[in-house]
């Protein structure tokens, strides 16, 4: 029996159910197309070494059948290769194990409703803080003689991805009226006449607690307003 999921594109190639990765690729790649991901532009008069992605693949089970129901493929950047005057601050503040125990404690004093959520497309929402240029799988369209990919906006795996993404997360939040907790940066609330809401990230997954589903729907619809 092969693998439940491919370890890389070469791998994938092989096998019985390359129909339905290739498929997850091309969904992957009609999104960051979608949201402007990268563009094309001269090769630069100076040398360049475009950093390479690759596919990543995971399949998502159903518990009850064991049957796969979703192939996902994700695009990701080899940032183990990124040369440093590619990226400067790599830190972002993630949420611990205490902090979700905490959260559930709140959630249960003040009899809270308690939510998860996670940001889609949450790199590719946010914009590139450095001149970047990358090679594409061999899946994907090659650029035209005498040009290259630069990216335009986050892709998983870049070495500075998680601490921009949490900086406009961050940003977004005190915007819409959220203050973070001293004692843990990656712990906001907000009180208003509608209710308090309590969220907590783990880079772009969440915990939420909150007065009522509306007041968290009201969370997630500005969430949406900016990813």
């Amino acid at each position: 029996n092969e693998p439940l999921e491919p370890k890389n594109y070469r791998d994938s190639l092989k096998r019985s159910d390359r129909a339905q990765w290739a498929a997850a690729e091309q969904v992957e790649y009609d999104t960051l197309m979608k949201h402007e991901t990268w563009e094309v532009v001269d090769l630069p008069d100076y040398p360049i070494s475009p950093l390479p992605t690759k596919f990543t693949y995971k399949a998502k089970i159903d518990p009850v059948s064991g049957n796969i129901v979703r192939y996902k493929a994700r695009l990701v950047c080899r940032g183990d290769l990124q040369h440093q005057s590619e990226y400067d601050n790599t830190y972002s503040p993630t949420a611990r194990i205490a902090t979700a125990r905490t959260l559930i404690s709140i959630a249960t004093q003040e009899n809270l409703h308690l939510f998860q959520f996670d940001v889609e497309s949450a790199f590719v929402s946010s914009a590139v803080d450095r001149t970047i240029f990358i090679q594409l799988p061999p899946s994907c369209p090659k650029p035209p003689p005498g040009k290259v990919y630069r990216l335009k906006q986050l892709l998983y795996g870049l070495k500075q991805a998680s601490n921009l993404f949490h900086a406009k997360l961050a940003t977004h939040l005190t915007d819409k009226g959220f203050t973070s907790v001293d004692e843990d940066r990656t712990l906001y609330v907000r009180r208003t006449d509608k209710g308090v809401i309590y969220v907590s990230l783990y880079v772009d997954d969440g915990l939420c607690s909150a007065s009522s589903e509306q007041v968290y729907n009201e969370f997630i619809d500005e969430l949406r307003e900016i990813f």
